[in-house]
């Protein structure tokens, strides 16, 4: 039993750090492209 737990916890972590990490890129690249459309929307006007 506990051989199972430790291979779902390491499966678990193997699986969600990197979704985790994606989820981060993908926030700050969102926030900054955000950013830069208002930026140009300002400028434009």
């Amino acid at each position: 039993m506990k051989v199972n737990v430790a291979s779902a916890v390491k499966n678990i972590v193997n699986w969600a750090f990197p979704l985790f990490f994606f989820g981060v890129v993908c926030c700050i690249l969102f926030t900054m492209i955000t950013e830069i459309t208002v930026q140009r929307l300002k400028n434009s006007y």
